[in-house]
């Protein structure tokens, strides 16, 4: 049941696809059965949401319009919020303590099932260094994610040594090792490693990280950048725009990218499918291991599949083709009138239709 909350599994109107083809989801074509009706769609600026009166619920929809405004910068979003023209906004990196403080009653942190990696390259196309297991783990022992959470984040963000997010329904992490080491222990570790592969002083490992415009990801990056220099790593920084990067994901043009991936549904394996073979496009990495294949799909048919999640995690770690960093929390801004908005739903999945404002 729960797995059906995905809008992939939301029914749609077949005569209209039949008819329209892939422009069935164009306004003028457009047919729903929610609470409300698209009625203006400016792609990359607004959408406006109507009530529907022949909703089968109308009578507890409360508010009649919802306005979805697009910015791409979280401080003008702020500035816009707090001139009153916005009533929830995701809220610039870094400014939970400050805003909490200064706004007790709109600032929140709530739970997001999205877990924040870095993904290493391991195709054909990827760099040849990035093949040897033993520089992957360097490169992800070095991240230091206790300094991206506390002291870059600073939103209620944990530290992520997998790739499930740790509030999801029957899901217990296993111990990764080094994730009980010390940083030090960890940065150690990583040079022994390097050493082994072949890199040091006289033969520095260079790499570029490529990560989509935000200020957000920029931080975390130049931290990495630093973390990676301690170990003797020199990494360039690759900046882009979204549809830009989407494509160098793709294309598989990167050495390391930044990526998240986020729950479909309130259960593990909609993280670790991510990295089955031939499984979800979004395994940009190339990846492919027989071992984990096995495990994911033991856990289809099993009565109670968390232990092969388990071990799916165990296999990653040892594996490493990717950096878990952390796992998220949405730090946002809720107007003092606004109610209805969850605020335990890991999946962030809310309702216009449930939202209402008071009385001032």
């Amino acid at each position: 049941v729960k797995m059906t909350a995905n809008a992939s599994t939301f029914p749609v109107p077949q005569s209209v696809v039949e008819e329209y083809g892939d422009e069935w989801t164009k306004l003028s074509h457009l047919i729903g059965n929610g609470a409300y009706i698209l009625t203006t769609d400016r792609l990359g600026q607004h959408m406006t949401l109507k009530r529907n009166p022949h909703y089968w619920d109308d009578k507890h929809t409360i508010i009649d319009t919802v306005e979805f405004i697009v910015v791409n910068n979280q401080n003008q979003a702020l500035t816009r919020y707090l001139a009153g023209e916005l009533d929830y906004i995701e809220m610039p990196t870094g400014q939970y303590p400050r805003l909490k403080k200064e706004y007790p009653d709109q600032a929140r942190a709530v739970p997001h099932a999205c877990t924040y990696f870095y993904e290493f390259n391991v195709s054909d196309k990827g760099p040849e260094a990035l093949k040897d297991v033993r520089v992957r783990k360097a490169l992800s022992y070095a991240m230091n994610r206790d300094v991206i959470t506390d002291n870059i984040l600073r939103g209620g963000q944990r530290p992520a040594y997998s790739l499930t997010y740790d509030g999801i329904e029957g899901f217990t992490p296993p111990v990764i090792d080094y994730s009980t080491w010390t940083q030090d222990q960890r940065n150690k570790t990583a040079r022994e490693l390097l050493k082994q592969a072949g890199y040091g002083p006289e033969h520095p490992l260079k790499l570029r990280l490529s990560y989509n415009t935000s200020e957000g990801h920029k931080k975390i990056a130049i931290a990495a950048q630093q973390f990676w220099k301690s170990i003797g790593v020199e990494v360039t920084l690759n900046n882009m725009e979204w549809k830009v990067y989407l494509d160098t994901l793709k294309n598989r043009e990167f050495d390391i990218g930044r990526n998240a991936w986020c729950g479909d549904y309130d259960e593990a394996s909609t993280f670790l499918d991510v990295f089955r073979t031939g499984g979800d496009a979004s395994n940009d990495t190339g990846f492919s291991d027989p071992a984990y294949d096995k495990v994911m799909a033991e856990s289809r048919t099993a009565q109670d599949p968390q232990s092969d999640y388990a071990k799916a995690e165990v296999i990653l770690a040892a594996d490493m083709p990717y950096v878990p960093i952390y796992f998220y929390m949405t730090d946002v801004m809720v107007a003092a009138d606004i109610r209805g908005l969850p605020v335990g739903n890991v999946l962030q999945r809310w309702y216009a239709k449930d939202v209402y404002r008071v009385a001032r």
